[in-house]
């Protein structure tokens, strides 16, 4: 769902969207193995399938515009990360999924300024993201054999990233 209105030379867009997460696998041996990830799994995190936006926008000139933009993510692990087999790159390294982790949530600020270029534009980006239940490579040593190493995926508490994207575009020919 998204609302926009112009009110004032100032362009508001408040959306609000809702996902729903499903994977299921069937291993095809003799054992036949089911995996299944669905997020929410339950109604006691419904609300983690809510994400909302919030963009305004004022052109300061006919050629500068500044813009603010509030939003709500999501990274899901992939199937790679989820299922629980072991995978070996050489006789020390092995990789093995993880079912039990969930997906990441990311907020994010951003305050853009653009200014528009006879052959292109200029977009200066200050931003601000904060990572929750962070999808990060954990690896540790086997327990049966130190010498060897297992990689898998957990979910860290949280990540904070602050900084600045300065992109140029510049046409060179028509």
């Amino acid at each position: 769902i998204n609302y926009s209105i112009k009110h004032k030379k100032i362009n508001y867009m408040l959306g609000l969207r809702v996902e729903n997460s499903f994977y299921t696998a069937t291993v095809t041996n003799k054992e036949n193995k089911h995996f299944l990830y669905s997020y929410p799994s339950s109604m006691a995190n419904i609300f983690n399938s809510l994400f909302p936006s919030i963009f305004i926008s004022k052109k300061l000139t006919e050629k500068k515009e500044i813009q603010f933009n509030v939003t709500r993510k999501i990274n899901r692990p992939n199937f790679r990360q989820f299922l629980p087999f072991i995978t070996a790159s050489d006789l020390k390294n092995y990789s093995i999924g993880n079912p039990s982790i969930t997906p990441e949530f990311i907020n994010s600020l951003e305050l853009n300024y653009n200014q528009y270029l006879k052959r292109g534009n200029f977009l200066l980006t200050l931003f601000f993201r904060n990572s929750e239940h962070v999808l990060t490579q954990y690896t540790y040593p086997l327990s049966t054999d130190s010498s060897v190493l297992v990689t898998t995926t957990i979910n860290g508490k949280q990540a904070n990233s602050l900084g600045i994207d300065n992109t140029i575009k510049h046409t060179l020919f028509k």
